[in-house]
């Protein structure tokens, strides 16, 4: 696996803790433990701090061990707004959050252990939040107002970095690999989830 951006863009991950090379979904991935994590602190994320912007999240996760509550996606700033973007609770059931005032969710299924799932994520106001599942649609939370920070944002893959408290209220290390994330600053549809999810 690589913390390097193979996009136009060049942003570079950046490991904090024990972060290893793994077999991936696709070629490599990286593999987390306990308390590790992957940050990223690029100005461009300015887009995920503005209500209402349309973006998109996807990756592949493959958990490992047992389930407990853990943060594969991970939104903040320093200002105190924070939110676990993808999150799964102790029986290993993934969810998908935003913020309009108050937590906006959509649920997921169980995710199995040691075995490779695809999530994706997508906002916009008219359809709200959407999350599929080994590219399918899942969820959806209909439309809503996303209510962002108002500045640019900083995102933790594999951790919230000890902000369990924040939206939803639960969260922690998650141990396991994730594979091919992509941040869109649009709604991808619903064919290129399918492509994503079917290489």
């Amino acid at each position: 696996g690589s913390l390097v951006d193979n996009g136009i863009n060049g942003i570079n991950g950046t490991a904090s803790g024990s972060v290893v090379s793994t077999t991936g979904r696709l070629n490599g991935a990286v593999q987390f433990s306990s308390s590790s994590y992957i940050y990223y602190t690029y100005s461009p994320f300015y887009f995920l701090g503005i209500s209402n912007q349309p973006f998109s999240i996807s990756l592949w996760a493959n958990p490992t061990g047992s389930y407990a509550a853990s943060t594969l996606v991970y939104v903040l700033q320093n200002i105190g707004w924070c939110v676990h973007f993808i999150v799964m609770d102790s029986a290993g059931t993934l969810s998908a959050h935003l913020w309009n005032g108050r937590d906006i969710t959509a649920t997921g299924s169980i995710i199995p252990l040691n075995s490779w799932t695809h999530i994706g994520y997508t906002y916009s106001y008219s359809n709200g939040l959407r999350l599929y599942i080994n590219g399918t649609l899942y969820s959806s939370t209909g439309s809503f107002i996303y209510a962002a920070s108002g500045v640019p944002m900083y995102m933790l893959l594999g951790s919230d970095g000890g902000g369990t408290n924040c939206s939803p209220g639960y969260g922690g290390p998650f141990t396991g690999a994730l594979d091919e994330f992509y941040l869109h600053t649009r709604e991808i549809t619903s064919s290129e989830v399918q492509q994503l999810a079917n290489p």
